[in-house]
């Protein structure tokens, strides 16, 4: 569609600082107001461990990680001091509970908990809800500032006042958990790309600095939790999508993602090995129980994959609990891989690990049981393609219908409505039709948060994750606008509505 030459109104630049200081209020109120026991809770999932506190004093004191111990934590060093020369065979580094740093990884977690604990010099009670809220102001922020440098002033007002008042995130930014992250996560990611969905950026280096910075950034939130990363899926569309922009330029932005992610991906990995060997030898060194057993990087997808199945699953008796995975697992992983692994009940095997046996081993652990898992679920996929048909087509209608409402929360008042969500697929094929690639793109982003509850897992809470509704509805009432004062400015608010490339 061919659109007229509009000429930019002027853009007062004190606007956006305004608004900067008025997002910061309100949603310092809005925190303040959230409910201790959220509405929308997450149950799907632990989050931050609880094995994680127990391993913050011995790395702020002694820079080890993760060691942890039984014993309540010292609140100071000369008290750390006396319980490492007196209780040092109490040091271990997994404390045999269902969710372990050492086995699942995920280190990156540890990051979260380190400014309270800097700030305040308590190892003890760390706290991560002012990072989670300081974050989510600062993506609030950045989506403010880059659609008002790419004429799109109006359209970020409408998503922050949208995702700014969703109340599974307010509910989550009142929690010790790390819930919050993916949403924030994925606006950081909005805002910096933004300048390559517009294509503004597109022919300059800029262009590459930004997508391994995105790269960068979203390897290392990978190293916290799955979800946060979840943007990442998005980027390579992005660029082999960016308009006017040669074919060769687009697929060296994706290779620069690329590389820039695994690079980032195998730094961590090699800190958190280095780190963990440090460990090792420390807490042998102190006469403790070092652990030697299996671990990964990042939890099992696997694993997970399994579980999930069992959402709508009622054919092969799937389910989300690691103890129907661990009986299912436990006799084959005798009787085809031949190993000595019972299992009773609880989180763990009726084993343990050698040579001290201080540690219970966990199917969970095991490289066999991996591969168990994956067979077991690419088979039943592969071999019954309509019955996981039928798992995806109700996991799309909960995806709908478990989402958030729609919510404007401004100090006491609040609006909200349930129905607006079922319209939002409406919507998107009138944007193709009328060839709004750029807005396309950026709903893109808010999707790649449904991700989980697509081909994972629906329940308990997942669903609360996404926000593609609010930000169609938020592009939808920016069109609208546009559309009904193609000639009026509303102060710099609409800057221009320039016209969308034509090019995807």
């Amino acid at each position: 569609m061919n659109a007229r030459a509009i000429t930019p109104a002027p853009r007062s630049k004190w606007l956006p600082a305004i608004l900067s200081i008025l997002i910061i209020l309100w949603q310092f109120d809005t925190q303040y107001r959230t409910p201790i026991i959220p509405t929308y809770p997450m149950r799907a999932s632990i989050g931050l461990y609880p094995e994680l506190i127990a391993e913050v004093w011995p790395y702020y004191y002694y820079g080890v990680f993760p060691v942890c111990s039984i014993a309540e934590p010292p609140p100071s060093k000369p008290q750390a001091d006396i319980f490492i020369r007196d209780h040092a065979n109490q040091l271990a580094m997994d404390l045999n509970l269902p969710c372990s740093m050492i086995r699942h990884g995920d280190f990156g977690r540890l990051w979260l908990l380190l400014p309270s604990v800097y700030l305040t010099g308590d190892p003890v009670v760390p706290s991560v809800v002012r990072l989670d809220q300081t974050l989510f102001i600062a993506a609030l922020l950045c989506i403010l500032w880059s659609f008002w440098r790419e004429q799109k002033f109006l359209l970020g007002i409408l998503i922050i006042l949208l995702v700014g008042s969703d109340p599974f995130q307010q509910d989550q930014l009142a929690q010790e958990n790390i819930f919050s992250l993916p949403i924030t996560f994925a606006l950081f990611t909005l805002a910096a790309n933004l300048p390559l969905i517009t294509g503004r950026l597109a022919p300059k280096k800029s262009a590459f600095l930004i997508a391994a910075a995105s790269a960068v950034f979203l390897a290392t939130a990978r190293d916290i939790r799955a979800e946060a990363a979840m943007a990442i899926a998005a980027l390579p569309i992005i660029y082999l999508t960016i308009p006017d922009t040669p074919w060769l330029r687009r697929l060296a932005l994706i290779a620069t993602l690329t590389a820039s992610y695994l690079l980032t991906s195998f730094a961590w990995t090699k800190f958190w090995n280095y780190k963990i060997e440090q460990a090792t030898q420390w807490v042998a060194a102190h006469g403790g129980h070092p652990y030697d057993g299996y671990r990964t990087p990042h939890h099992t997808l696997w694993h997970v994959l399994w579980e999930g199945l069992g959402d709508f699953d009622h054919k092969f008796s799937y389910a989300w609990d690691d103890k129907r995975a661990f009986t299912y697992a436990a006799p084959i992983l005798r009787s085809q891989y031949h190993l000595n692994i019972t299992y009773t009940a609880g989180y763990h095997s009726d084993q343990t690990y050698p040579p001290d046996h201080y540690y219970w081993i966990s199917p969970e652990d095991l490289p066999q049981y991996t591969d168990l898992m994956r067979a077991k679920v690419l088979h039943d996929i592969t071999h019954h393609p309509l019955w996981y048909a039928g798992i995806l087509d109700n996991r799309f209608w909960a995806i709908l219908g478990q989402a958030v409402p729609a919510r404007l929360a401004l100090g006491p008042v609040v609006l909200e409505t349930h129905y607006l969500t079922y319209f939002t697929p409406l919507a998107w094929p009138l944007l193709i039709w009328r060839r709004k690639w750029q807005d396309l793109k950026i709903i893109l982003i808010s999707l790649t948060l449904s991700l989980t509850p697509l081909f994972v897992y629906t329940g308990q809470g997942t669903t609360y994750w996404g926000i593609f509704h609010l930000v169609t509805l938020a592009v939808i009432t920016n069109w609208a606008i546009a559309e009904l004062l193609p000639n009026r400015h509303l102060g710099g608010l609409i800057p221009s509505c320039p016209p969308q490339s034509n090019s995807a």
